[in-house]
């Protein structure tokens, strides 16, 4: 087990029990807030500025750290095919990474239309979207 994967299990079971105390109902939802609460938020540099994601898992720092290695192709299809004003379509978006970036480059004269089926992905493609300028 990586270093990471044990600290995180330890401060789990530090928040199982620390919230013990509060029963059934209460302890639930003291663990779920201290988990919301804990998802750090990845600031991502790129060329056309900076974007934030919040990552609630240890695979949405990943991709929001490997985001111009994972697709280099839809990075230089943003960088050089999308122009200010171009309205751009995101299917299956995920949770915003190359949409987000997309609305760098649209600007306030474009549109980005992301669509995205997955719940929890939805969920956290509307977070990110609220952490961004464009939103």
């Amino acid at each position: 087990m990586s270093g990471a994967r044990l600290l995180g299990a330890g401060l789990a079971a530090v928040g199982r029990l620390a919230s013990w105390p509060f029963g059934p109902w209460h302890g639930p939802r003291m663990r779920a807030e201290m988990a919301a609460r804990a998802m750090p938020l990845y600031r991502l540099r790129t060329a056309a500025g900076a974007l934030t994601f919040r990552c609630a898992s240890a695979e949405a720092v990943k991709a929001a750290a490997r985001f111009a290695y994972d697709e280099p192709e839809t990075v230089w299809w943003i960088d050089n095919i999308v122009q200010p004003g171009d309205c751009v379509w995101d299917i299956g978006a995920n949770v915003g990474l190359y949409a987000l970036y997309a609305g760098l480059r649209v600007g306030a004269g474009g549109a980005v239309v992301a669509f995205e089926p997955g719940a929890d992905n939805y969920a956290a493609l509307c977070r990110n979207i609220g952490l961004n300028p464009m939103a």
